[in-house]
């Protein structure tokens, strides 16, 4: 990480307005998500596994981030056939 610290921890429901007004910005664009409209937290959280949700602090490449791999046309929305892109990071303490 260049000069950024980065805190990530498990997604509480008090972080739900701000991940929403991300979560809209990502709908907005047609390409972040399948969904169309920002669900309230009560269904978001019964749509998705508990131990797959983390919030971190601050989002950049220089948190060590990279792109490795890529699924074709999962999946279609407005006509528009969608790829996903996968990310990891890997540890700098592990390498």
């Amino acid at each position: 990480m260049i000069g950024t610290a980065v805190h990530v921890r498990d997604l509480r429901p008090a972080d739900w307005p701000e991940v929403s007004r991300i979560y809209a910005e990502g709908i907005a664009t047609g390409k972040a998500t399948f969904e169309t409209d920002v669900p309230a937290w009560e269904a978001w959280d019964a749509a998705h596994l508990p131990e797959h949700r983390h919030t971190r602090r601050t989002v950049r490449s220089s948190a060590g981030s990279r792109e490795v791999g890529t699924r074709e046309r999962i999946g279609r929305l407005d006509g528009v056939w969608r790829d996903v892109v996968f990310l990891e990071r890997r540890s700098e303490v592990v390498g």
